[in-house]
């Protein structure tokens, strides 16, 4: 992945997008697996849901817009708003 991937930048936003995804799905085994007896573990479990498909969008959405682009180019700084 270094090697095709120019930016470092983007090397480190598809890692952190494996670590989102790898712990959504320890969370939802934690769930359906070990805690589906505690009510209330559930419900809060249930509610930290919604933190990796917020996070996930959002760093996919920033990735596409600098893969492609050499080290040299800069994306709108308005983007990084988001």
């Amino acid at each position: 992945m270094k090697n095709r991937v120019l930016r470092a930048s983007v090397v480190k936003r598809f890692q952190i997008i494996g670590v989102l995804l790898i712990s959504y799905l320890a969370v939802r085994t934690l769930k359906y697996e070990i805690l589906i007896e505690n009510a209330s573990a559930v419900r809060y479990i249930r509610y930290f849901y919604y933190v990796f498909p917020i996070l996930l969008i959002q760093l996919v959405f920033l990735t596409s817009l600098f893969v492609g682009k050499s080290e040299r180019e800069n994306v709108s700084k308005f983007w990084k708003l988001l």
